[in-house]
């Protein structure tokens, strides 16, 4: 029996008993009131309660009455528009890092901020395959929570292109040399690794009011 179900088994149960103590006139109202979340507790329909369909209808309700609402896609990103139209409240931001000057995407929606990092290889002529310099997941984990800023979450995405591409046919001249190095090691053309820090201001909010607060002190943080 799952949380919810139990809370409503021991809500019937109080008011049924409040109802017995103080008036019992108050038994029949009360009973009913506790039929209803005795019902709400225990039916089932298609395997799951009758109240988890209920949430999930009335989450598909309000979803459904804002993506009705209209949206404008000024100053936003062309790229993420498609995703408005599931989102409306995500924005894009960059933030400079004024020690190492460089910018630093970010994505919110009031609630959450996230910082996307690009990993990049060193600059050598020739690329060390990728088991010989492996991605380190503990520095990750380490940087879950620093100086008091702790992060929702950290993932690593990653975007790969096969080469030689699938639309080639095999007498093409890059599908013929690229065909022997991918067959041998499994490179692709493209890959690109993207480390995204998943930020909730409610997780650390002495933290995010010491560096400004609002969503200044979220980017800082």
């Amino acid at each position: 029996m799952r949380l919810h179900q139990m809370v409503l088994l021991e809500v019937a149960g109080a008011l049924m008993l409040i109802a017995w103590v103080t008036d019992k006139v108050l038994m029949v109202p009360m009973g009913l009131v506790g039929a209803v979340l005795v019902l709400l507790a225990v039916l089932r329909w298609r395997g799951r309660p009758v109240l988890e369909w209920i949430k999930a209808f009335l989450a598909l309700r309000g979803r459904q009455r804002a993506a009705r609402r209209p949206w404008s896609a000024e100053g936003v990103d062309p790229a993420l528009a498609p995703v408005l139209e599931c989102e409306d409240a995500l924005r894009t931001y960059t933030y400079t890092d004024r020690q190492r000057e460089r910018g630093v995407g970010m994505v919110g929606d009031g609630t959450f901020l996230t910082a996307l990092l690009l990993v990049q290889p060193r600059d050598e002529p020739l690329r060390a395959a990728r088991e010989a310099r492996p991605l380190e997941l503990g520095l990750l984990h380490e940087a879950l929570e620093v100086d008091g800023i702790r992060l929702e979450s950290a993932q690593v995405v990653q975007h790969t292109q096969p080469a030689p591409g699938p639309h080639l046919p095999e007498q093409a001249a890059a599908a013929r040399s690229y065909g022997p190095l991918q067959a041998r090691a499994g490179t692709p053309a493209v890959r690109l690794t993207w480390i995204a820090l998943k930020l909730d201001p409610k997780l650390c909010p002495e933290a995010v009011r010491a560096r400004g607060g609002g969503l200044g002190g979220a980017q800082r943080a």
